[in-house]
């Protein structure tokens, strides 16, 4: 059996009755309709809602955002400022010693003294640590007449000035020092201008020159 709901209702003053008929399962569906319809805006609306919250949330986050980079953009320009106030902190400076280099011999009491016709080249030839070793090498002798050269020891051969074997030079060992002393002629073919002397190590090395002028 079909069932229905019937509804009477009047159009106008005269009473006259007019009817409509639903059966119960339109009746439902349409409550069911009604009731899903009603959900659906309440979802909405606390789904609006709630994204509404957020945007307010978000743009007071961003507005704080600003403010403290601005803050912070203050800060660094008032220490900047600052800074370019402040003298700068003077660094003392460090004076570094350098080692000081000791020559392995010295030539001490250099004189050079004219006697007559002749010309006296005296000093000591020292050597400069106590170890107790004996200092070994070669000593020169040269005298310079304007580009002619007389050297002790006799006949050797010089160079601008120089021996050209060091080999060739007045061997000596001494463990303290030792005077030497050497008579030039004042004049040979022309006139004595300067005395040079030089010391060279047993391996060759030029440990002094020495240079005096007349």
């Amino acid at each position: 059996m079909k069932q229905t709901i019937t509804i009477i209702y009047f159009t106008d003053n005269a009473g006259k009755a007019r009817t409509v008929e639903f059966s119960l399962k339109s009746l439902v569906l349409l409550i069911i309709g009604l009731f899903i319809l009603i959900l659906v805006l309440i979802t909405s609306a606390a789904f609006s809602l709630k994204l509404y919250v957020e945007k307010s949330r978000l743009l007071n986050e961003l507005a704080s955002v600003a403010a403290e980079k601005n803050s912070l953009q203050g800060r660094v320009a008032d220490t900047e400022a600052q800074a370019g106030k402040i003298d700068p902190i003077a660094v003392p400076s460090v004076k570094t010693k350098t080692a000081e280099i000791i020559e392995p011999a010295s030539l001490n009491g250099f004189q050079v003294k004219k006697d007559g016709g002749k010309v006296i080249v005296s000093f000591d030839l020292v050597k400069a640590n106590n170890t107790g070793e004996s200092l070994q090498g070669y000593i020169f002798m040269v005298g310079d007449y304007g580009g002619i050269y007389f050297s002790f020891p006799e006949g050797i051969e010089i160079e601008d000035g120089s021996p050209v074997d060091f080999k060739k030079g007045d061997r000596f060992s001494i463990k303290w020092q030792k005077h030497m002393e050497q008579i030039f002629p004042l004049s040979m073919d022309s006139v004595l201008k300067a005395v040079n002397v030089f010391v060279f190590s047993a391996d060759g090395e030029l440990l002094i020159k020495k240079e005096a002028g007349l």
